[in-house]
């Protein structure tokens, strides 16, 4: 396959484009078309950049799972910026050990993990602290108050929703600076430049929905299926997915966020794995793929809150009953 060579921030530019109004972001009943995605994101890159952030700086995001993610993640690089994600549950030496690390100048943070954050912030150059939370998640009007912070919505809300014009060298400029798990002693930074992102979305995005990939007439990232309905059923912009593989994730941002955007999926995002939850919407949306957690009992299949034609036998367990692989 031949890749193009375009900034990650085309990734959502592209499908904005081609799937306007398709649900992009499905969160607890609020719901971001690819359209409306793209605009709030164009928004938050054009605040960082009146902010003074861009080419260069690095944009921690200390969040779980929630619309403001991909909001601040795209927005971030379409400034320029580096995102950097941070695990919100990280305890203070850690958070401020990776911060300091990453260089980050600005975050943005959950408010039930600020506290975490303030006591961290002094080993840090960071400069600007947003805040947002679950309620905000839900309904974007929705006030955050957190000491010595400024409130996510706010910070963008009137800012213009057509992207920065920055000029991005994909080979050198970095879009991720991710940390490893910290098994082998103290987390690691891996850096990844735009070009090795939009390769890494491709490679699974292509071979997962028998793909090519292409730019549109802006420039943005497109698929085209090449392989026919029989071989693959799942057309591209009828995806359906329930994830809750976690964003922090240095994968999880590539597998569970840029390939479903890049695919027009509709992503159904859970901020914790509660079974029945996850189940329900699986069922309710009548999914084509399910995100997350990668084995159930054997004993949910077949109930009627599994679906049958995306559960399948994978072997079974030399201690337990057989496994069954989620797809």
């Amino acid at each position: 396959m031949d890749y193009p060579e375009v900034p990650v921030g085309a990734i959502l530019a592209g499908s904005a484009r081609r799937f306007p109004n398709h649900t992009a972001i499905h969160y607890y009943g609020r719901e971001l078309t690819f359209s409306q995605l793209y605009a709030r994101a164009a928004a938050f890159a054009q605040a960082l950049g009146a902010a003074g952030i861009g080419r260069g700086d690095v944009v921690a995001l200390h969040l779980p799972n929630c619309p403001q993610y991909p909001i601040a993640y795209y927005g971030t690089l379409l400034a320029g910026a580096t995102f950097s994600p941070a695990n919100p549950l990280l305890p203070p030496a850690e958070l401020g050990a990776q911060l300091a690390d990453c260089g980050a100048v600005a975050v943005v943070t959950w408010a039930q993990a600020a506290p975490a954050l303030a006591a961290a912030l002094p080993h840090t150059r960071i400069r600007l602290v947003l805040a947002t939370d679950r309620a905000q998640a839900l309904d974007p009007t929705a006030p955050v108050a957190v000491p010595g912070a400024t409130d996510f919505e706010r910070f963008h809300a009137d800012a213009a929703t057509e992207p920065p014009d920055v000029e991005v060298d994909v080979h050198t400029d970095l879009a991720h600076l991710a940390y490893t798990g910290g098994t082998t002693g103290r987390s690691k930074g891996v850096r990844l430049p735009h070009r090795n992102v939009v390769v890494n979305t491709l490679q699974s995005a292509c071979w997962g929905s028998g793909a090519l990939p292409r730019l549109d007439a802006h420039g943005g990232l497109v698929l085209d299926q090449v392989e026919p309905p029989q071989e693959r059923p799942v057309r591209l912009g009828d995806g359906r997915a329930v994830t809750v593989t976690p964003w922090f994730h240095a994968m999880g941002t590539i597998g569970g966020m840029n390939v479903p955007a890049v695919k027009g999926d509709l992503l159904v995002v859970h901020d914790r794995f509660e079974p029945g939850a996850y189940l329900a919407d699986a069922e309710r949306f009548r999914v084509t793929t399910l995100g997350g957690p990668r084995r159930c009992s054997a004993r949910c299949c077949g109930t009627r809150t599994s679906p049958p034609a995306t559960c399948r036998p994978s072997g079974r367990s030399p201690r337990g009953p057989p496994r069954c692989r989620w797809r």
